[in-house]
């Protein structure tokens, strides 16, 4: 077994392959205690503190199984070794070719507690922060390849890994992971090293993400992206309102599960394929559209359409329709039809208002008169607000969509398909073109 080994054993490791874990640290805490030392300093900053031990837990006659007690002295033998040790309290020579040894792996919860726990009673995540610690202080000069490292870690220890990796330049690393917590986006980085592989048509396609895909993204969205690297689909919206909502609506499995309705799909999606992208205002549409076409992903828009059609707002916004019109390869003939074209080739959806076109008036609109006055005391009773403050424009932006996600009658509403339909519309016709192209993920 893995802990059942000669010191022969030992003597004859070479390197750590994934499978020989305590020989390893046998050999390195015996012959190279440094290397040892530097493994479990790793492993403290990746487990956040923890310490671990390899110790021969029996010592038996290589012949007879029997338990050698007290564990002996050898002298002279060109086949001994100097063990460095402690078992029973004792500082031993073992021959090579009369015993084996049967090791234990231990964990603490520190380096200075007294108490220890072996592996079969520790977390998984343990085994796994040791493995990886190992790989990363205990060899030199190899092309390690890491198949979906972490799956048993806390994102936080993810983190802490992916920063140990990064910082290491003894080896070159290959990760293969689901997790966005050991992805690193960064358009300083000059090297594109984020390879996604995609299954389209029964076949493998790969595409290279290149850091200048991020060039007009705003830098403290880096984070939120990295998720759509393992997504199927994406809705974008323009503000923070349409965010809240979109994410509760395309979280809850009842709505879910009715926009999907009966249709039988080649290649079935489920919630977590779906991401939402908040994208500050429709003068950034153009570049998430083109980093998420870059990413191989199907998407909708959920905008606003005043900026198309109130005059005012033309012409305060034309250096962003004359982007989108550029984009779209428009004349100047066609610009006034960038409307029609957005939504034909971009797949926009949009919140139609009569009067002012924002998530507000849109709301108002679609579930009536007494909306607002029945909002209003939701406010007042949930933060304490005077009337005024709860109608303000920046207070109804935040808790509008938390008051309808809040109210059971208007979020039924909303996943009957009754109330602000465009929200059923855009998913429906996203999870249909995630279908119909049979884009799956690796």
């Amino acid at each position: 077994s893995n802990n059942d080994i000669t010191i022969k054993d030992v003597e004859n490791v070479r390197s750590f392959d994934g499978n020989n874990l305590y020989h390893f640290l046998l050999k390195l805490k015996i012959y190279q205690p440094k290397d040892y030392t530097k493994i479990k300093k790793i492993f403290a900053e990746l487990s956040g503190g923890k310490d671990f031990d390899i110790k021969i837990d029996n010592i038996k006659d290589f012949q007879t199984e029997t338990s050698v007690s007290p564990i002996p002295t050898y002298g002279n033998s060109s086949k001994n070794i100097e063990s460095n040790i402690i078992a029973n309290q004792i500082s031993v020579r073992v021959q090579v070719t009369d015993h084996k040894l049967n090791l234990g792996l231990y964990f603490k919860d520190n380096e200075d507690s007294q108490d220890e726990y072996p592996l079969e009673f520790s977390p998984a995540g343990y085994y796994e922060m040791l493995m990886l610690s190992t790989v990363a202080a205990g060899l030199e000069n190899k092309v390690i390849i890491l198949d979906e490292p972490a799956l048993n870690l806390h994102p936080t220890f993810q983190h802490k890994l992916l920063n140990n990796l990064l910082n290491e330049n003894k080896n070159q690393f290959f990760i293969i992971t689901h997790s966005p917590d050991l992805v690193e986006i960064d358009k300083k980085d000059k090297k594109g090293n984020i390879f996604i592989f995609r299954n389209k048509d029964t076949n493998t396609k790969i595409s290279r993400f290149k850091p200048e895909n991020l060039e007009q993204i705003q830098l403290f969205k880096y984070e939120e992206l990295k998720r759509l690297f393992f997504a199927k689909g994406v809705i974008l919206v323009e503000g923070f309102s349409e965010e809240i909502l979109a994410k509760r609506l395309i979280r809850n499995n009842d709505f879910f599960e009715k926009i999907k309705g009966s249709k039988k799909f080649n290649n079935d999606v489920n919630i977590g394929d779906i991401e939402i992208v908040n994208i500050e205002g429709i003068g950034s549409l153009v570049n998430y559209i083109k980093l998420i076409e870059k990413l191989g992903l199907h998407y909708v828009a959920i905008i606003d359409s005043d900026i198309f059609d109130d005059p005012k707002k033309i012409e305060d916004n034309k250096k962003t329709i004359d982007n989108i019109g550029d984009f779209l390869r428009l004349s100047d003939t066609e610009l006034s039809n960038v409307k029609d074209e957005l939504k034909n080739r971009c797949h926009a959806f949009y919140q139609e208002s009569e009067n002012s076109n924002n998530f507000e008036k849109y709301v108002e609109e679609e579930f009536g008169s007494e909306f607002k006055e029945n909002y209003i005391i939701w406010c007042k009773e949930k933060f304490g607000l005077d009337g005024d403050d709860c109608d303000s424009k920046s207070r109804k932006k935040i808790n509008y969509p938390l008051y309808l996600t809040e109210n059971e009658k208007l979020f039924n509403e909303i996943i009957n398909g009754d109330k602000l339909k465009i929200y059923s519309d855009a998913i429906q016709y996203l999870i249909e073109q995630i279908n119909k192209n049979e884009i799956d993920l690796i």
